[in-house]
């Protein structure tokens, strides 16, 4: 739905709104049922969908909650990717020690147990970030 509204100008509150009630009602499920696991998945998703929104303050509030949970269930996957988006929101703040030090975390978490056996997509994104930010992870 976000990305149909991103395309369709005539369409598009409607189905921001529609793709927000959705990701809050994923939410709400997984809470009612103590399904923690997708947890950091839809609070990135709605971290990313607030961003979009230009809601960054409240994007990183669900994007740290998404990490506190992702960190307490030790979900690497799910951690080098909030890691990610969390170095971006810093680089747009133009806080460039602090997207440094989240690329550099994410890259250590994709890294997993090395290639081939790493998350390659986080792991990619967190060395293109280090290498526009000139940090190391290469």
């Amino acid at each position: 739905l976000i990305y149909l509204a991103l395309n369709d100008i005539n369409k598009k509150s409607e189905l921001l709104s529609e793709a927000e009630f959705y990701l809050k009602e994923t939410l709400r499920r997984c809470h009612s049922i103590n399904l923690v696991k997708l947890e950091p998945d839809i609070l990135l998703s709605m971290a990313l969908f607030h961003f979009s929104k230009g809601e960054i303050e409240f994007a990183k509030e669900l994007a740290d909650e998404a990490l506190y949970i992702a960190n307490r269930c030790e979900y690497r996957i799910n951690q080098a990717e909030i890691h990610n988006f969390i170095a971006r929101l810093c680089m747009d703040q133009n806080d460039f020690p602090e997207a440094t030090r989240h690329a550099q975390i994410a890259y250590e978490h994709a890294l997993c147990d090395g290639p081939p056996h790493c998350y390659k997509p986080a792991l990619d994104d967190a060395k293109e970030l280090l290498r526009k930010l000139g940090g190391n992870g290469t």
